[in-house]
């Protein structure tokens, strides 16, 4: 998968960063805050987008806000050293399953 490659290029321009600025030290607990509020621009921006919220609320642009969600999530796996790759592929295959058990059919 493509997981390894994007959060190689997330790290290195996060290294990038700490080079300029050292004392900035994040940690997992600062990308997990970090991604909550990146969450609430991306939810910000689709409502927005879909007209729920009139463009003078928008706090940033829908592409932007997948993107500051996707780099703070590649870089808490990165420090909780977790395989995206591979818990991608588990994960797809265990929601087949799900769908083959018939889980999400309507209930009666």
């Amino acid at each position: 998968m493509v997981f390894k490659e994007a959060q190689r290029k997330v790290v290195e321009v996060y290294g990038e960063m700490k080079k300029r600025y050292p004392e900035v030290k994040w940690g997992p607990e600062e990308f997990m805050i970090d991604l909550v509020e990146e969450i609430g621009e991306l939810a910000n921006a689709l409502l927005v987008e879909q007209g729920h919220k009139f463009k003078s609320r928008k706090k940033s642009d829908l592409d932007d806000a997948f993107f500051d969600v996707l780099f703070d999530l590649l870089m808490l796996a990165f420090t909780m050293k977790v395989d995206l790759d591979q818990a991608f592929e588990r994960g797809l295959e265990e929601f087949r399953l799900r769908i083959q058990k018939g889980e999400f059919d309507e209930q009666s």
